[in-house]
């Protein structure tokens, strides 16, 4: 972004002006759903931005818009040791690059993410699909494999002595389908008449 801002600064008066023409026609929408048109200096930076992320040399010289075709479908493959994107029509059209955005992962429980960064930018009319887990895996790590967490239908957690020992605190939960989750890190027994099978509990570090 610096780099273009100091690249503006050298264009011409008629090179200004074809970047103020083109912003003119590209539209954005902001946070509160409004549409707007760049200004020059946007629509330079904007251009550029993308050429340069894509490995492309920056131009001077405002282009013409050209809108690539829609993709048809996309289709989203991940796990613990896959992450892919098969898209159709493929492959992409000549000249055509797909800028690939994703976001950290989330838990489940995450109604909305708004936190979405480049992870890779395909070949110009590259083939589906689009493997991207070696970029995913260097840039926030590897990716944990498909994960729902379940309702707890009941537990109980205290850092007191009520039964008879001191904090640190322990918690017990039993999940839906009799999944069990415990932390103790005491030296009561936590799953002592709270239903835990007796071959589970040691599997889960408590004792009955």
């Amino acid at each position: 972004m610096s780099a273009n801002s100091a690249a503006w600064r050298t264009l011409t008066a008629n090179q200004r002006a074809g970047w103020s023409d083109l912003g003119m026609n590209m539209s954005r929408n902001d946070s509160l759903g409004s549409t707007y048109t760049l200004n020059g200096f946007m629509a330079f930076c904007s251009v550029n931005n993308n050429k340069l992320d894509a490995g492309d040399s920056a131009i001077s010289d405002a282009t013409a818009i050209v809108t690539p075709a829609d993709l048809l479908t996309a289709t989203v493959t991940l796990t613990s040791v896959a992450f892919s994107i098969a898209y159709t029509a493929t492959p992409l059209a000549a000249g055509v690059r797909l800028f690939i955005f994703v976001s950290p992962q989330r838990s489940a429980g995450v109604k909305f993410n708004g936190d979405y960064r480049l992870l890779a930018i395909t070949a110009a009319a590259a083939a589906s699909p689009a493997n991207v887990l070696a970029a995913y895996t260097a840039k926030f790590g590897a990716p944990v494999g498909s994960f729902k967490p379940q309702q707890c239908v009941s537990g109980w957690a205290t850092s007191s002595d009520v039964k008879g020992f001191n904090p640190p605190a322990f918690t017990l939960y039993r999940a839906e389908g009799d999944h069990w989750v415990a932390v103790n890190q005491s030296s009561g027994k936590l799953c002592e008449g709270q239903g835990v099978p007796a071959a589970v509990a040691p599997l889960i570090g408590c004792d009955t």
